[in-house]
């Protein structure tokens, strides 16, 4: 299954995600090095599958990024 669809089945339960889950969850790292590429995904999934995901820094650490899908996803885009 490709990155963006990994994230987005993660995303899909419509809950907050930590760009440290997200890490963790789908590349499986253990450092900070992963986030560009998450939101580079991230970015990616807006526009391929015309999902609304909010994004927002977390209060006491801006470097921290919280995603959350607004919209509904059809089970159709998290089939790999």
């Amino acid at each position: 299954m490709s990155q963006e669809r990994l994230i987005l089945k993660l995303l899909s339960d419509n809950k907050p995600h930590s760009v440290i889950e997200i890490m963790q969850k789908v590349y499986r790292l253990k450092d900070d090095k992963g986030i560009a590429r998450i939101a580079s995904r991230i970015s990616d999934i807006r526009k391929k599958y015309g999902v609304e995901i909010l994004s927002k820094p977390q209060k006491d650490n801006r470097k921290i990024w919280w995603y959350k899908i607004t919209s509904k996803v059809s089970k159709f885009d998290l089939m790999s």
